[in-house]
Formats: structure tokens, C-alpha cells, sequence
């Protein structure tokens, strides 16, 4: 019996070590297969974790493109938006054609405005050449020689008319001292000259100098384009419209007489 004993107890022993081993081996096999579902678990947590990098990395490149696409767009933009500047072109060509006729009035203006300032404006009873007019004296016709001097003695330029009458058919005499009053003429008269005379009223009338003479104090020398002498001229006239001017030479003791045809 005691043997019994001890071979029952032998076995309880051996029986309860072999259960411990398999409890052991289980318990491990529970570790193991609790180890794999928390790897299976970080497993899927990172395979999650990569495709939310993933759809967070195509979102990312899809905005990058989207983004490049319409950079690539915005050229084609600034291409269109380039296209209305052709009317402004047009409206450039408008202004410098406006421009130049502007300027074309302005000229105009000022040619007018020249034309005005061009226009002299004329003394009374004056002689002129050149633009230079002195006054004339009307002393009327018929006076003597010896009153004439007279009067250019006291230094005028006289007209031996009582008023003067450009469409009058005879000849008007203007006589003055030189050097004095007629050195003008002296300065600027010769054949082709024109001489411009005025009348009262300051309206101007133009004579052209054909013939002349040098006389002595007789007044004997003759003008060949009307075959009279100075003193005749003087004292007669010519019968036609037309001037004699006579003063003396600086010179010398001798004077001149011209004899001028009316251009009107």
C-alpha cells in the first residue's frame, strides 16, 4: 500500500508538473498571439497612418498641379488681357492727326496777325522811299521862284500844290534842301525807284522814277523822256500825272531833278 502510495503520488506529481508546462505553454501561446494582434494592430496602424500620408502627399502634389496649371493659365491671361490695346493705338493715330491741324490754325493766325503788322500805317501829306516819310508843305502853284526858296530855306520839304490831286493830269513839284530834309532821297533814289506819296486823308499813292537831269542854278539842264528843261518842268508841267523832285547835290553846287510816273 505504502508503494501504491507513493507511485500515486509520483504520478500526481508528474501530472501536475505536466499541467504546469502546459499552462506555461499556453500562457505563452496567449502572449504570442497577444503579441500579434498588437502588431497586427500597430501594423495596421501604420499601413493607415502611410495612406493618410499618401492621400495627404497626392492631395498635396493635386493642389501643387492645380496650382502649376493655373500659373501656366495666368500668361494666357495676361496674353488676353493684352489684346485691348489696340484701340488706344487707334486713338493715338486720332490725336496726331488732330495735332497737326492745330497747328496748321495757329500758323494761320500768325500769318494774319504778320500781314496786320506788315501794314504801314501812313502820315498825311507826306513823301516816302524805303519806308523812311517826312511831311510835305502844299505852298499851291504858280509862285515865284524866289518864294519857293524861301520856303526851303526855312528848311521844308514843300509841294508846289495848294492840295494834292493824284489823278490831277499835270506834274506836282516837291522840292527840299540837301544836306537836310531831302538827304533821304539823295540816300535811296535812282532809276526804278518807287516813291510813294500821300494825301491828306493819309491814303498812299506810288510813283516810279524814269528820267532825271543835273541842273545848274538856271535849272537849264533837260530830261530826254519829255524833252523839256527843269525850269519848265517846273514852271509848266508836263501835262500828265506825274512828280518832280529836285534838291541839291552834296557834292557839289549842282542839283537834280526827277521825274516820276504814276503805277495806278
Amino acid at each position: 500500500m505504502s508503494r501504491l502510495k507513493k507511485v500515486v503520488s509520483v504520478m500526481l506529481v508528474i501530472i501536475g508538473i505536466t499541467g504546469f508546462v502546459v499552462e506555461a505553454k499556453m500562457m505563452t501561446i496567449g502572449k504570442k498571439k497577444k503579441d500579434v494582434i498588437t502588431i497586427a494592430k500597430q501594423y495596421e496602424v501604420q499601413s493607415t497612418t502611410k495612406e493618410k500620408v499618401v492621400l495627404s502627399s497626392e492631395t498635396e502634389d493635386k493642389k501643387e498641379s492645380s496650382s502649376s496649371t493655373e500659373e501656366t493659365k495666368e500668361p494666357e491671361k495676361k496674353e488676353e488681357v493684352k489684346e485691348p490695346e489696340k484701340p488706344v493705338e487707334e486713338v493715338k493715330s486720332v490725336v496726331e492727326i488732330v495735332e497737326p491741324v492745330k497747328e496748321e490754325v495757329i500758323e494761320e493766325v500768325v500769318e494774319e496777325r504778320r500781314m496786320v503788322e506788315k501794314t504801314p500805317q501812313y502820315m498825311p501829306n507826306s513823301l516816302g522811299i524805303n519806308g523812311i516819310y517826312r511831311n510835305y508843305l502844299p505852298i499851291g502853284r504858280g509862285n515865284h521862284v524866289e518864294v519857293v526858296e524861301q520856303y526851303i530855306n526855312g528848311g521844308n520839304l514843300i509841294a508846289a500844290v495848294g492840295s494834292y490831286n493824284p489823278y490831277e493830269n499835270q506834274t506836282t513839284y516837291f522840292g527840299g534842301h540837301n544836306p537836310g530834309i531831302m538827304d533821304y532821297m539823295e540816300q535811296n533814289l535812282s532809276i526804278g525807284s518807287i516813291v510813294t506819296v500821300t494825301d491828306g486823308n493819309g491814303r498812299p499813292f506810288e510813283y516810279r522814277a524814269v528820267d532825271y537831269t543835273i541842273v545848274d542854278i538856271y535849272g537849264e539842264g533837260v530830261l530826254s523822256s519829255i524833252g523839256m528843261s527843269a525850269i519848265d518842268l517846273y514852271e509848266f508841267g508836263s501835262g500828265q500825272r506825274s512828280l518832280a523832285i529836285q534838291y541839291c547835290l552834296s557834292s557839289n553846287d549842282l542839283m537834280v531833278m526827277w521825274y516820276l510816273l504814276p503805277l495806278f
